[in-house]
């Protein structure tokens, strides 16, 4: 870079405060003795103070006669090997006219002047250009500079063309070298492209934000195109492997590309910027199993309808209604009440109503399974059903020749359509639909290889295990109960406790289900001791404080087990702990809360006290196994549970008979 401040010093002095701040440098006193300062600088240090001023007279006097009287006394002053001859000296008493000196800093101003003029052209004669177009302009300064007097204006004008020549070339560099980093993000993105098919996903974000950060600020589009591929990847790593740190990664690019993409000149992009950020905290939420991500995932889906809208964009509307619904529905299993499941119903219900089936089966069905399982939620049994025929449905036009094609969508296609089917299945006593579940959850697994998508591959075998449980208790061969505990097994290989620790305790949770299934079809209590190990193992992260509805759900199936144990043991151990354990399911099962699941928990309840009163004779037990018995019936009457009905009879016959006793 060409420095011009030396020059411009000379110009444009500094005010005379400023010679007084420097005088421990500048002072003459100091200079004379010094080897390394020029003659003729010594020789201004050698004229007195009155000198100076008549010097200073004769300078700024127009006349001819003064002229040449001050040009005579200074080249009498000044030694032949001095750099500044005479005409440069009085040049400079000229300089010093701009500003009022005092007389007494006369002398010294014009040493600075001098010093400074004798560094400019050391300075200028250090420099050293590639370009010889702005070197014959220095060269010009230099000769301006040495000319005697000084040729001031010359060396500022070429110096500031020199300047501009600098500035011209280096913006064309400066835009050459941008064009250059733009191809290499371009070369970047290719190969991260190639790394994605190649479903090193991780590898493929990290090229896909390098290529962002290369990208010049100016092809803006194309940096936020760069980066939000480096977040879908990121966010395919932590839906395929649950690895919450490619997540939280993704997250933290969604959340700079909100702020830095302005949402009044590209709306729909920061609106698919914000949608997408719901997705990536949905999954977060989804696997950390608390409402804060949750809830900031319904705000990010919020956001985004305020530009995705209905009339705008309908059917990029419908898919972010449907996302909303389902963070709403999950939302409404960690809530009390029905408001986030009433939300999320009618969530669905807008999406559907611009949705076409032919257009797009796949979100068809997936619309009206979430549906299914929000009315389901509500109670709504029947029309929950209905919705969930309207699924299967979907989900096999989705399956047919030449509308599901890629992998991932026949995997999302065949699982679902098995949930959908162990639904419904699971409200009639018939196998054919478990079946069917069981059948579809098979081809799911076909459809995603262990090694590309562990945890995709471990959910469908955990769906598999629950299809083989419900269709193994419906038979009499225990050959479907051992292939769930299997299967369960299998995901718990890829569903480990460090990865995914809240799908690791739903999957032990559901293989205690099904090792208490078998206990009691046989003789030896290994596989009931088995399950009581399995839930509480699944205690251990399905906390209360966590997620206090599943841990309810946990402590009645530990319950269950310790029951079916204390029943083959004569001491009341087992069945006092399987009281205390109902007893702490329903402190999160309440009444007001989940009515349901609160009658069978308290119906489970008057069954283990009426084994003790059996056993004890205690009354106490038995007053309290009637009152909860008749106290869940009642619940069971009033919402209609036909499954349950004739169940709960039982047992409030069975404690009314052995009250009177």
């Amino acid at each position: 870079m060409i420095r011009t401040s030396l020059l411009a010093a000379i110009i444009a002095l500094p005010a005379s405060a400023q010679i007084k701040g420097d005088e421990q440098v500048l002072n003459c006193s100091a200079l004379v003795q010094s080897d390394m300062v020029d003659s003729s600088i010594k020789v201004i240090c050698g004229i007195s103070s009155e000198q100076m001023v008549e010097m200073m007279r004769l300078a700024i006097s127009k006349r001819p006669e003064d002229y040449s009287e001050l040009l005579a006394k200074l080249e009498a002053l000044t030694p032949r090997e001095a750099q500044l001859k005479a005409e440069s000296l009085r040049s400079f008493f000229h300089i010093l006219q701009q500003d009022e000196v005092p007389p007494e800093h006369l002398r010294d101003r014009l040493v600075e002047i001098a010093r400074r003029h004798i560094s400019l052209k050391e300075e200028l004669a250090a420099i050293e250009v590639a370009d010889p177009n702005i070197q014959v302009r220095l060269d010009r300064v230099q000769q301006a500079l040495d000319a005697d007097p000084p040729q001031h204006d010359v060396a500022s004008r070429e110096l500031a063309e020199a300047e501009a020549l600098r500035q011209r070339k280096f913006n064309s560099a400066n835009a050459l070298l941008k064009e250059q980093a733009r191809e290499m993000a371009r070369l970047m993105c290719y190969k991260a492209n190639i790394e994605a098919s190649l479903m090193d996903r991780l590898d493929s974000a990290r090229l896909f934000e390098e290529a962002a950060n290369l990208t010049p600020q100016e092809y803006s589009n194309q940096k936020w195109s760069d980066l939000r591929s480096a977040a879908d990847m990121l966010f395919d790593q932590g839906l395929v492997t649950g690895d919450k740190v490619s997540l939280e990664r993704a997250l933290a690019i969604l959340t700079d590309m909100t702020k830095s993409v302005p949402r009044v000149q590209a709306p729909l992009l920061w609106a698919r910027t914000q949608s997408k950020l719901g997705d990536t905290l949905q999954l977060l939420g989804s696997l950390e199993r608390g409402r804060r991500r949750l809830d900031e995932a319904r705000t990010a889906y919020h956001h985004a309808l305020e530009e995705l809208t209905r009339d705008r964009v309908p059917l990029e509307w419908a898919q972010v209604q449907s996302n909303l619904g389902t963070v709403l529905h999950d939302l409404g299993e960690l809530e009390e009440g029905t408001d986030r499941f009433n939300e999320a119903v009618a969530a669905f219900r807008l999406s559907l109503e611009e949705q076409v089936r032919d257009n797009d089966p796949l979100l068809w069905a997936w619309t009206h399974a979430m549906l299914g399982d929000a009315l389901s939620s509500l109670g709504e049994s029947q029309s929950g059903l209905h919705q969930m025929e309207a699924a299967i449905t979907g989900y096999r036009i989705a399956l047919e020749k030449d509308t599901c094609d890629p992998s991932r969508v026949r995997w999302n296609a065949y699982h679902g359509l098995g949930n959908a089917l162990l639904t419904v299945g699971s409200q009639d006593s018939g196998s054919n639909r478990i079946a069917e579940a069981v059948a579809s959850f098979r081809l799911a697994l076909e459809e995603r290889a262990r090694d590309r998508d562990p945890l995709g591959w471990a959910r469908a075998q955990a769906s598999l295990a629950s299809a083989l449980h419900v269709l193994g208790q419906r038979e009499d061969d225990t050959g479907r109960l051992k292939e769930a505990v299997a299967a369960y097994r299998l995901a718990l290989e890829e569903r480990t406790r460090d990865r995914v620790p809240l799908e690791w305790a739903w999957t032990q949770d559901g293989l205690a289900g099904v090792l208490h299934a078998l206990g009691e079809r046989e003789d030896d209590t290994g596989r009931l001791e088995e399950a009581v190990a399995a839930y509480r193992l699944a205690l251990e992260e399905r906390t209360r404080d966590r997620v206090p509805l599943d841990w309810a759900r946990t402590q009645d199936g530990l319950a269950g087990v310790l029951h079916a144990l204390g029943e083959r043991e004569d001491d009341t151990g087992r069945l006092k702990e399987a009281v205390a354990a109902y007893r702490l399911a329903l402190e999160e099962r309440t009444r007001d809360r989940v009515p349901l699941d609160w009658a069978i928990t308290s119906t489970s309840l008057a069954q283990v006290e009426t084994t003790l009163f059996q056993r004890t004779s205690d009354q106490e037990w038995i007053v309290q196994a009637k009152k909860h018995a008749a106290d869940a019936r009642a619940v069971f009457v009033k919402n209609n549970s036909a499954r349950y009905l004739e169940w709960s009879k039982e047992i409030v016959d069975q404690t009314d008979f052995l009250s009177k006793e």
